[in-house]
């Protein structure tokens, strides 16, 4: 459905979820990987390596196994069978819609617009053929991203300060660079449209810019356990997922 017939992702006849883009990424991949993780947490052992992807990898060191994400690895730390895997694909979709719902009724929607934009960008095709890939936490939380920012230009308190920030963090500690860089780069746009749109904005951005450096600092320093890595990742030109993990480790 995807791929080409000379591409190795057709012939690959291994586990997988056919109905997405990456057909073995979950099953082959993303899901040994978060087990793994969550086995050796449960042991106090800081999953560093995994024994269960040919003859070894690095765990950690592969941003794809997404370890960093907090909230990712929160839950299934908890809740690590199939059925919580699915609901929690389930949840992030949901997670999207809202998310975005909020964004878009901030922005001077009607609650029915608003609705249907949350909607449509939760299943959006690109987030759907890719349902079971990890990069769409980051593109979960890029609309509550815009959000805050919305309402710190509208009410300007600290609270949203803070908020942003953590935010900002959880965009990074997404694990896949790609995304983070892409999200990032339409935040900035996204910033740069308002500032010349909205009075508001252009009236306040220069006068809080201590604030706006604050919450994009407060962001990296949650983040820093992933900082390093995302930046190694980023300079050697590769994507996450062909990435030389063990080089690089």
């Amino acid at each position: 459905l995807f791929y080409k017939k000379d591409s190795p992702n057709y012939h690959y006849s291994g586990i997988r979820t056919p109905w997405v883009a990456d057909p073995w990424a979950h099953a082959a991949a993303l899901w040994p990987q978060t087990i793994a993780a969550v086995d050796m947490m449960h042991k106090d052992i800081v999953p560093l390596w995994t024994p269960y992807e040919a003859a070894g990898q690095p765990l950690l060191a592969n941003l794809g196994s997404g370890m960093y994400n907090p909230i990712r690895m929160v839950y299934f730390y908890f809740f690590h069978s199939l059925k919580a895997s699915d609901i929690f694909i389930i949840l992030r979709i949901i997670a999207m819609g809202f998310g975005m719902f909020l964004f878009l009724k901030v922005s001077g929607l009607v609650k029915e617009s608003a609705l249907l934009g949350g909607t449509t960008y939760a299943f959006a095709g690109f987030f759907i053929s890719n349902i079971t890939i990890w990069f769409n936490d980051i593109f979960t939380t890029l609309p509550y991203l815009l959000f805050v920012s919305e309402k710190y230009f509208e009410q300007r308190k600290w609270l949203f300060v803070g908020l942003g920030g953590l935010i900002f963090s959880i965009l990074i500690f997404g694990s896949h660079p790609e995304i983070t860089v892409i999200c990032g780069i339409y935040f900035i746009i996204y910033f740069i449209f308002k500032i010349f749109t909205d009075k508001q904005w252009r009236i306040y951005w220069l006068k809080d810019f201590g604030k706006l450096f604050l919450l994009c600092l407060l962001g990296s320093l949650i983040a820093t356990p992933l900082v390093v890595d995302l930046f190694t990742f980023i300079q050697v030109g590769y994507p996450y997922h062909w990435s030389p993990v063990v080089a690089v480790s």
